[in-house]
């Protein structure tokens, strides 16, 4: 499971992982959860599944904060920064 993972990666750097959680059938409840996250000032925000046309909004905000998006989704063709 990745969040054990996650956690397990970032306690052993000293960093937190917070949960917010989303319906994957519903984008905007991404979008929703990543507007919240800002608020935690994270270094990433990790989910999977989602392509980024669902959430490409999200990147300009997490950028400008120095944050990155991480998403697992596989496409058939690379779809530019993540």
């Amino acid at each position: 499971m990745e969040g054990n993972g996650l956690k397990a990666a970032a306690a052993a750097i000293g960093w937190n992982v917070k949960v917010l959680n989303f319906q994957e059938a519903n984008p905007a409840t991404l979008v929703a959860a990543l507007k919240a996250g800002l608020q935690y000032h994270p270094v990433a925000a990790f989910f999977e599944s989602v392509p980024q046309s669902y959430w490409q909004s999200m990147q300009k905000p997490y950028a400008a904060i120095g944050a990155v998006i991480v998403d697992s989704y596989d496409s058939v063709a690379p779809t530019g920064a993540g």
